[in-house]
């Protein structure tokens, strides 16, 4: 529209406004004469025929002064089917407005649209154009041979050329913005050509309530705020590194490049220095044979969703488009989704061999208020992979899910961060629903943090279960569900530092046929607090997977769960912190058999367990409970803690094994122990480089009420002390088990226990290796002679005053209080010179 400039008090105003009026309402489109001739068109459906540009090879070039459409009005580019492309630029140094429609009878041209100035189009545009559409606010369009096709300078049509154009230039320092601020209606859409590409190109780039659409094509959105270009090429636009870039905005909009029979979903590229999505979803969905289109958003400052989607769907025979994510920043809130699924629109006919991969690279990453990156398959299909790199990554109710319902396998997930944290039911999760084996997951960062939970006061159901709970725990879990549920993925997690605390949970879990998959930790020091757990499980017929946990330092567990916070949460393996695996009815009360308990292996140079916490393995039903393997230096229980392994049902309980290269020591309660309810009690294996040592705990393999037998109990430590303390291994119905204690020194309190006995059937046997211990042989004869007392008591401020003073005193009864320090003690009664310690006193030199 032309510029209005009003000055106060002018006799002129109401003349020159009318005639303004009169003149932009017969002129919203003009040429400007560079190319073909100047005038202004006549709407309000402006024809723009070929006479008013000019041709050259395949390209037919025009030149405008302005060039606007108000609602209801279009503007219908034509020309002969040798047009390939139609180039237009706007020279007058004013924004295009475009309320109306923008069409092209030409079949199968591509419309390029170049305004410096700036483009807008409005709540009732439209655009009718069978090629491609590329808009951009550049200087210049750049041919393929060099030429430049200047919207700033006009310059010589006579260089016009042949070649396609290649790129959009930038020559001033801040590039005018592109907006299109659809109605918000359902219907309205901007759509070109089957297999044909729609491009905005310029500064600051705004998309609101409209749907941009691309079927079997490429949608590309990439924004500068600085000179530079922005190429065009078969694999997407390209942005000069030095060039600044500006800010894309996505408000309730909609890019779709769905594919189509015979047709790949098309790719689509966002590139910008930040993108902002606001409830907006970028998609591309492929309905055929042909491989799904890749989305890349590529943000040199950051991105920031809030609710809204970045999808690709293999809904045919064809994998599924890749997702790349690439910024410095990337926060994620309000259950915005980045996901690649396979086989996920109902209705489809589904055989897709996978999903695509999803990528997201950002130094800085964040996923909060039920945010998910990740990837999934449902019938046939299979998930695709999920690899996140993040120098900070924060997951405070935000999720990393590979997820497979069918008969298709889930993918690998994969995070390389250093700060890893997991809060307020944030989890990285891999799971099962159906025939497909789970995808492994794979965690190496710097330090790592597991903890809390959420809280859902109106309820939420398990995604595993389907049962409904009232809060679910932050934590990285790999589950196998189903009646033929496939095995559940591995979980390996390495860093320096691993923290799970108030709740925190790593867990494996199966409850259906499928094993659970291992548990495999690697790192410089694990610490579980209160009610931090490393948990494997089965409810199902599957066996339960192990834990390895190597510590280069350190394992430590302490406390328990708050049971009032955390009432009504979903269950899991244990109260308290500790490393557990369960075979157990917990999750599936109808199973009628269960597969076995999962092995627990820790090598740490020192492991401590206090406040309850507990490493145990346990069984139910026929299942056989897991074997206990600790190798460390040394290893202390306090407080309550425990070991243990226990059977419930009718499978034997599984063995524990430490060796402590330097000592083991049970205190205040702690216990060592293996139990079985109707089988045989596990045994118990302890070498002890140096120290055993037990003040108020115990160590037992106990049968309590069946005719199993009691578990052996084998020690060997060079010195053995038992103070208040019990080595039992007795049974019921069965042999009580045997205890062998090989030691180099064996001292015991006398109400201390070793029993191995039998309340039906044969005790068990008791052997205590160690030699005799003549405490009189120790002792080294007194002289006969006495000493000198008085020569011994001469001096001693001299001791004293060095501060390395000792005394003692023998009293064959009580003695009074001294009233005063002078007063005359019972040294001084018996001759001596007793002095008091207030006399003595420093000498100064």
């Amino acid at each position: 529209m032309g510029k209005l400039e009003v000055f106060a008090g002018s006799a002129l105003f109401g003349v020159a406004l009318s005639s303004l009026v009169a003149w932009n309402a017969q002129a919203d489109i003009r040429t400007d004469g560079t190319i073909g001739p100047r005038l202004a068109l006549t709407g309000p459906n402006y024809g723009v025929t070929a006479d008013l540009g000019r041709q050259v090879g395949g390209n037919l070039f025009h030149s405008f002064s302005q060039f606007n459409l108000q609602s209801a009005e279009s503007a219908t580019f034509s020309g002969p089917t040798s047009v390939q492309n139609i180039i237009a630029r706007v020279t007058g140094g004013s924004p295009s407005s475009l309320d109306g429609g923008l069409r092209s009878t030409i079949s199968g041209a591509n419309l390029w649209l170049v305004n410096p100035s700036g483009v807008t189009f409005g709540a009732n545009a439209s655009i009718d154009v069978s090629g491609s559409l590329f808009v951009g606010t550049g200087s210049y369009l750049r041919l393929a041979d060099g030429v430049r096709f200047d919207a700033v300078n006009p310059g010589n049509a006579s260089t016009l050329t042949t070649a396609p154009p290649a790129a959009f230039g930038f020559a001033g320092p801040a590039p005018e913005a592109l907006q299109i601020a659809g109605g918000g209606a359902a219907t309205q859409r901007f759509r070109v050509g089957t297999g044909k590409t729609l491009s905005l190109v310029g500064g600051n780039i705004t998309v609101t309530n409209i749907t941009l659409s691309a079927p079997g094509g490429r949608i590309e959105l990439a924004s500068l705020a600085s000179a530079g270009e922005i190429a065009f090429s078969n694999s997407g636009t390209a942005i000069l590194e030095s060039a600044k870039h500006g800010t894309v905005t996505l408000s309730n909009a909609v890019l779709e490049a769905h594919g189509s029979a015979g047709r790949p979903a098309g790719p689509i590229g966002i590139r910008g220095g930040r993108l902002v999505m606001l409830n907006s979803q970028v998609n591309a969905y492929n309905l055929a044979s042909a491989p799904g289109g890749e989305l890349t958003i590529d943000a040199s400052q950051e991105l920031r969703m809030s609710g809204g989607s970045i999808v690709t769907v293999a809904n045919g025979s064809g994998p599924g488009g890749d997702i790349n994510v690439r910024s410095p920043a990337v926060a994620l809130e309000d259950a915005a989704a980045v996901l690649a699924l396979s086989c996920w629109i109902a209705g489809q006919s589904c055989s897709a061999p996978r999903a695509g991969a999803v990528t997201v690279s950002a130094p800085l990453l964040t996923l909060s208020g039920g945010a998910v990156v990740g990837t999934a398959g449902l019938s046939n299909g299979a998930a695709g992979s999920v690899q996140v790199v993040a120098d900070d990554l924060r997951l405070d109710y935000g999720f990393i899910a590979n997820d497979t319902g069918g008969a298709g396998n889930a993918g690998a997930t994969t995070v390389r961060a250093g700060a890893l944290s997991l809060v307020n039911d944030g989890s990285i999760t891999s799971i099962t629903q159906g025939a497909g084996a789970g995808g492994d997951i794979d965690i190496q960062a710097r330090t790592v943090d597991i903890s809390g939970g959420r809280a859902f006061p109106e309820g939420r159901a398990d995604p595993v279960t389907g049962l409904t709970y009232y809060g679910f725990y932050s934590g990285i879990y790999s589950t196998a569900q189903g009646a033929r549920s496939g095995p559940g993925g591995s979980l390996r997690l390495a860093a320096d530092a691993l923290r799970i605390a108030d709740g925190g949970t790593i867990s494996g879990v199966t409850v259906g046929s499928g094993s659970a998959g291992t548990v495999t930790i690697d790192a410089r020091n694990v610490s579980l607090e209160g009610g931090g757990l490393i948990h494997t499980s089965t409810s199902g017929t599957g066996s339960a997977g192990s834990i390895t946990i190597n510590a280069a330092e350190s394992v430590s567990a302490t406390g328990a769960l708050d049971q009032a916070r955390f009432a009504g949460f979903a269950p899991r393996g244990s109260p308290v912190s500790g490393i557990v695996s369960k075979a157990t009815v917990e999750l599936n009360p109808l199973s009628p058999v269960l597969g076995n308990g999962g092995t627990i292996a820790i090598a740490t140079p020192f492991l401590k367990l206090a406040g309850g916490a507990e490493i145990s393995a346990s069984a139910e039903k026929n299942a056989l409970g897991g074997r206990i393997e600790i190798t460390a230096g040394r290893v202390e229980l306090a407080s309550g803690a425990s070991i243990a392994s226990a059977s419930l049902g009718t499978g034997n309980a599984g063995e524990i094994s430490v060796r402590a290269d330097e000592s083991l020591s049970l205190v205040g309660g702690a216990a060592l122990t293996t139990e079985a309810r109707g089988a045989d009690g596990g045994n118990i294996s302890l070498q002890v480089g140096n120290l055993l040592y037990l003040q108020g705990s115990k160590i037992t393999t106990a049968v309590g009420t069946g005719f199993g037998n009691g578990g052996n109990i084998t020690i060997d430590p060079q010195f053995l002390v038992l103070n208040q303390s019990s080595i039992i291994a007795n049974a019921f119905g069965g042999n009580g088990g045997n205890i062998s204690i090989t030691a180099g020194q064996f001292l015991r309190s006398p109400d201390s226990v070793v029993s191995a006995s039998s309340q039906l059937g044969v005790a068990g046997t008791i052997v205590i290796s160690s030699p005799p211990v003549d405490v009189s042989g120790s002792l080294a004869e007194l002289p006969v002679s006495y000493l000198d007392a008085a020569a011994l008591l001469t001096n001693p401020c001299a001791a004293r005053l060095a501060g390395k003073a000792s005394s003692l005193v023998l009293l064959s009864q009580p003695l009074p209080p001294l009233a005063d320090p002078d007063t005359p003690s019972i040294a001084s009664a018996a001759g001596f010179d007793a002095r008091p310690l207030s006399r003595c006193s420093r000498v100064r030199n």
